[in-house]
């Protein structure tokens, strides 16, 4: 199946692979959307939450770290 840069399209895609756990379609199909894409940001948090499901916990940090990196100010502060 092609998917395309189409945000829509990349996230029903990559859901549907969740749906039958097939975690690692799911992220190839969440790659195709890094890169100049202003929501990049989303795929990272969402990569992140399925290696988080694999328990692959240092893929998973690098992933919520590209997301922080990219999204600063979900950082809450005291």
């Amino acid at each position: 199946m092609q998917v395309g840069k189409d945000n829509n399209n990349i996230i029903n895609v990559a859901n549907a692979f969740l749906d039958y756990a097939k975690y690692d379609f799911a992220i190839a199909t969440y790659e195709k959307g890094i890169g100049p894409d202003p929501n990049q940001s989303f795929y990272y948090k969402q990569i992140g939450d399925i290696y988080s499901y694999k328990g692959e916990n240092d893929k998973m940090i690098d992933y919520y770290l590209l997301y922080l990196k990219d999204k600063p100010e979900i950082i809450h502060t005291a």
